[in-house]
């Protein structure tokens, strides 16, 4: 029997009093040859062999798959064999041949004081290679290399002429293999079972551990012979195979930045006369598999106030690289400088990201300064019905030494339609339409905007924020929410 691109998950082989006391395989009881390709088996249990039994005259192969949470009273993952006590009588079967080539064992659940998820404790074979073993095993094992166990396994080399089991990699805790939970990771969308399977962080050993003679599969047959991963990746990526189910390298791209897109963030302030420029960084990386391809453009930079001086401008992004770019802020003149870093990409679902930025030169270093998340101009604070209500936000910190005095007033207002609430810290002011505050040096005063429509239409106001900051005396937002008919 073959399986190919099959899920086996959610079976439950429980005993049923004295007529069926133990039960075995909670997903494969195998006494004949199996090939089981690119198979996910979860969550399956039996009172012996949560997930897979073989037994005598029995030949499992077990390739580019994900045995995983399965549960059991004894050996939980897969066992070769049995020796158990059944109505008083020792229950014994030697097993038959097990090969685990390119598989992920891990996270069996049985009685045992540590979970076992592979078992071959009589006199059966049972051959690992390029595999992930997350727990201690029970048994004597045949190793061709390549592969992880928690805890040192009783091992031999699967070849006769050289010691393979020195390439295998033996951890003292889980969290050093760097295994993510089960979860969708791609291949075939199948009705009635979940494709499950597990991977591994970016730094995980199982990177280009493989030993690259037993990344095919061992099925022998040619139409076999072929180096994917569970998912239809094809392996290796990198210098040799990834151990386990999955090649790193097959995941989709995963696009990071150690600054959010979309918050935007600024420079260190330039004082005139002292400091000129001021530089800041933005590290990109592909925390996935395959390649992000990238450009950077520098956008609304008034007379090039913001420029690139370290690192390219377009590059490719492989799996687990990062580049990390210095931007200089160099201000023309007093004030803020507004500016956009945006990042094209390759990506179909995300093909551009955007990280706006600031900076600003002042006078005198002790001075308050006023910092805004967004220039000052017109702001939507979107639609609500008659009754409702719409908010908007907007951020001013203080990013000089001394305290910020501001007064914020909110004025050409129809009505009580519009008003806003301060926050700053911890305090939380009443809703109104003036009010004057003092921002601590280093603290920010968010004020939320709130539109509660009367009727359908249009309805505008002005938000202005005087400070006592010389270079932004005066901030002024226009502020507009529609009343739309309710739904």
């Amino acid at each position: 029997l073959r399986l190919l691109d099959v899920a086996i998950s959610d079976n439950k082989a429980r005993p049923d009093g004295s007529a069926v006391p133990l039960t075995l395989g909670g997903a494969v009881l195998n006494d004949s040859t199996l090939i089981m390709r690119r198979t996910s088996i979860h969550e399956n249990e039996a009172s012996v062999g949560g997930a897979i039994m073989n037994r005598t005259g029995g030949t499992l192969y077990v390739i580019n798959s994900t045995v995983a949470d399965n549960l059991a009273t004894s050996g939980g993952g897969i066992e070769n064999g049995h020796n158990f006590l059944l109505n008083g009588a020792p229950a014994i079967n030697n097993g038959g041949t097990v090969n685990v080539w390119h598989s992920t064992v891990v996270r069996a659940k049985d009685n045992n004081q540590e979970s076992t998820n592979v078992g071959n404790i009589q006199s059966g074979t049972f051959y690992l290679a390029n595999s992930i073993v997350d727990s201690a095993c029970s048994g004597s094992f045949s190793s061709y290399g390549g592969n992880i166990f928690k805890k040192v396994c009783q091992r031999v080399s699967g070849d006769p002429n050289v010691d393979k089991t020195l390439t295998d990699v033996i951890v003292q805790n889980t969290g050093a293999i760097q295994l993510e939970s089960l979860a969708n990771n791609g291949g075939p969308n199948l009705p009635e079972a979940e494709f499950l399977s597990v991977k591994v962080g970016g730094t995980s050993p199982a990177l280009d551990l493989g030993e690259a003679g037993y990344c095919t599969d061992p099925a022998i047959q040619p139409l076999f012979l072929v180096a994917k991963d569970q998912i239809g990746g094809d392996r290796p990526v990198g210098p040799e195979c990834d151990a386990g189910a999955l090649e790193v390298g097959t995941l989709p791209p995963q696009w990071n930045s150690d600054k959010p897109a979309g918050a935007g963030f600024f420079f260190p302030l330039t004082i005139f006369g002292k400091s000129w420029t001021s530089d800041q960084t933005l590290r990109i990386e592909n925390k996935g598999g395959g390649s992000i391809a990238w450009q950077m453009l520098i956008e609304n930079s008034a007379g090039g106030v913001f420029t690139l001086v370290d690192g390219p401008t377009s590059g490719g992004l492989g799996r687990n690289q990062s580049t990390t770019l210095t931007f200089r802020c160099a201000p023309t003149s007093m004030g803020w400088h507004d500016g956009m870093i945006t990042i094209l990409t390759d990506l179909p679902e995300t093909p551009k990201f955007n990280y706006p930025i600031s900076c600003a030169m002042k006078g005198d270093p002790d001075s308050p300064l006023a910092w805004r998340n967004q220039p000052p101009g017109p702001i939507s604070a979107g639609q609500a019905p008659p009754g409702g209500q719409t908010t908007a936000k907007i951020s001013v910190g203080n990013q000089g030494a001394n305290p910020m005095a501001a007064t914020v007033n909110l004025k050409d207002v129809l009505g009580d339609t519009i008003k806003f609430v301060l926050n700053i810290g911890a305090a939380v002011s009443a809703a109104g339409t003036h009010q004057d505050v003092t921002v601590p040096s280093g603290q920010t005063m968010t004020i939320d905007v709130t539109c509660a429509p009367n009727a359908p239409g249009l309805f505008t106001g002005t938000l202005e924020i005087a400070t006592n900051d010389p270079l932004n005396p005066l901030l002024s937002y226009g502020i507009s929410c529609e009343g739309v008919p309710a739904p």
